[in-house]
C-alpha cells in the first residue's frame, strides 16, 4: 500500500478523523490544521482533542501531538489524540 498525506481543519475542540501517523499541527491563513500520514486509502479513525493553554484536561487518556501559536489570536492550541478510540 502506498502512503499519502492530508491535512484536516481542527475546527472543533474534538473530533474524528482518519486514522494515521500525525506529523504536524499548524496555522495555515488563520485557521488551525492537522497533517496526518496515512495508508492509501485511510483506515479506521482517531479522535483529536484541541485543548487551549490554561483549560485542564486528563493527560493519562491523551497522547500529545503538537502545540500551535496563532499570529491573529491571544490563544495558544495544544493537540492531543485519544490513547483509546
Amino acid at each position: 500500500m502506498e502512503n499519502v498525506i492530508f491535512k484536516y481543519p481542527l475546527a472543533e475542540t474534538r473530533q474524528l478523523i482518519p486514522a494515521g501517523k500525525p506529523l504536524h499541527v499548524g496555522f495555515q491563513q488563520g485557521e488551525l490544521f492537522i497533517w496526518v500520514q496515512h495508508l492509501n486509502p485511510p483506515v479506521g479513525k482517531m479522535k483529536i482533542d484541541v485543548i487551549a493553554t490554561g483549560e485542564e484536561f486528563m493527560p493519562e487518556l491523551l497522547d500529545y501531538i503538537g502545540t500551535a501559536i496563532s499570529d491573529t489570536s491571544l490563544f495558544v492550541w495544544h493537540v492531543f489524540e485519544h490513547k483509546v478510540p
